[in-house]
């Protein structure tokens, strides 16, 4: 049983990582993304380009493939001249509730303007002057406060990659067919294109602010890419070793899910207080808290496990045991026989894992169990 958590563990990590790492193909401007033909390898279910007003606007219309062909959401977007990344969105209530305790900081001006349901995540004082602008803050507040469209949606703007985007994300499950984009464009368009023209977006600019805040994650993401490497080596090897081998499985799980919170907790501190000035704190720190409680969780199971052995001085407990099953595992090969007592907090049952001599052999076995330096208990020897 014990596999099969770190097994779930690793696909989390790897779809977290698959998603915060994202491949160089789907990292790209949709304007080039939306020139393929959909495919079962892409994300993306459909693609086209309108007219509106004599300026070109092109859409997408995006899936969770791996899991189902439900549209997730829909992008509209026009190319613009400015490099700089920004978010203007509906507050969310944990940044409400970081607000609220002076962890998180946007610009105080703003919030008067656009009142507290309004998020605007940019480092770009300048970009704030624009977005004072009285036609900005009307147009941009209407189109953001308005009755959706489609029911259980959002809607997000963001410039990235010499696009402005519209993002428009559902919660309820629909079909592609019953997307109806025409509506939608005839809806959003006219609007999309006016934020577009006030917030001077056909104006160049090659600064992008958003770079300094990668910058100075770099450290972060190498440690994080590290413990998701040492997790899986440690796993790998622990994984083919028989003794010492740990019972008390539930209270070592226990310790280091409380050191994988710490070491997140620490982390997190760590962004607050070196990213305490920017609008994309909370966004970075719930990205990286996340992969650190993840990463870490089996490398504190395994370094915990590992000192509470190293350091034990505790003398080893005989008991005999009769073996009432037997089975082998074929990933990797292990042997285990079953004994008719569960050991006092082990998850993985009345079950120990034997040399194969031991497997093949015995019916009564000699079972020397130890206290462990955390007293946690785990089997130093089987004869």
């Amino acid at each position: 049983m014990l596999s099969y958590i770190f097994i779930i563990i690793f696909i989390v990590l790897s779809v977290y990582l698959a998603n915060f790492l994202k491949n160089e193909k789907l990292n790209r401007p949709l304007s080039e993304r939306l020139l393929e033909e959909p495919n079962l390898r892409s994300d993306l279910l459909k693609a086209g380009k309108v007219n509106i007003n004599g300026k070109e606007l092109g859409y997408g219309i995006f899936s969770k493939r791996i899991f189902h062909n439900n549209v997730e959401h829909i992008i509209i977007y026009t190319q613009s001249q400015s490099k700089d990344f920004f978010e203007i969105r509906q507050t969310t209530l944990i940044e409400k509730i970081f607000i609220k305790i002076a962890l998180l900081k946007p610009i105080q001006t703003l919030k008067k303007l656009y009142g507290s349901s309004i998020y605007i995540a940019s480092d770009n004082i300048d970009f704030y002057k624009t977005l004072s602008n009285e036609k900005s803050v009307a147009s941009i507040k209407h189109f953001l406060q308005k009755q959706p469209i489609l029911k259980n949606s959002s809607l997000k703007l963001y410039n990235s990659d010499n696009e402005f985007c519209m993002k428009l994300s559902l919660n309820k499950k629909i079909k592609q067919e019953d997307i109806n984009i025409d509506k939608i464009l005839s809806v959003y368009g006219n609007e999309f294109l006016n934020i577009f023209h006030q917030l001077e977006l056909n104006k160049k600019n090659e600064i992008n602010h958003y770079d300094y805040i990668r910058s100075k994650t770099k450290n972060l993401k190498f440690v994080l890419l590290l413990a998701i490497i040492g997790s899986f080596f440690s796993f790998i090897y622990n994984s083919h070793k028989v003794f010492p081998q740990v019972i008390d499985t539930s209270s070592l799980i226990f310790l280091s899910i409380l050191s994988s919170i710490s070491i997140s907790i620490f982390v997190m501190l760590f962004i607050f207080k070196n990213f305490k000035n920017s609008s994309f704190v909370l966004d970075i720190t719930s990205k990286y808290t996340v992969g650190f409680l993840f990463a870490f969780l089996t490398i504190s199971y395994y370094a915990l496990g590992y000192i509470n052995i190293a350091f034990d001085t505790s003398n080893p407990q005989q008991i005999i045991r009769t073996v009432i099953d037997k089975r082998k595992s074929w990933k990797p090969i292990s042997y285990y026989v079953k004994f008719k007592y569960i050991y006092s907090q082990s998850i993985t049952g009345n079950e120990l894992r034997v040399p194969y001599e031991i497997y093949q052999n015995s019916k009564k076995v000699d079972i020397y169990i130890k206290s462990g330096y955390f007293n946690i208990k785990y089997v130093d020897d089987i004869k």
